[in-house]
C-alpha cells in the first residue's frame, strides 16, 4: 500500500489500537494462566 493514500492515517491509527487491545487481552490470558497453574 501507498503511504500517500489519504486513508493510511486512519488506518493505522485503527491498527494500533487493535495491537494495543490484543496486547492487552494477551497479558490478561497469561495473569489467567498463571493464577490456574
Amino acid at each position: 500500500m501507498s503511504p500517500l493514500q489519504g486513508n493510511t492515517s486512519s488506518l493505522s491509527k485503527r491498527v494500533s489500537t487493535y495491537s494495543s487491545a490484543a496486547a492487552a487481552a494477551a497479558a490478561a490470558m497469561v495473569k489467567n494462566m498463571d493464577g490456574r497453574g
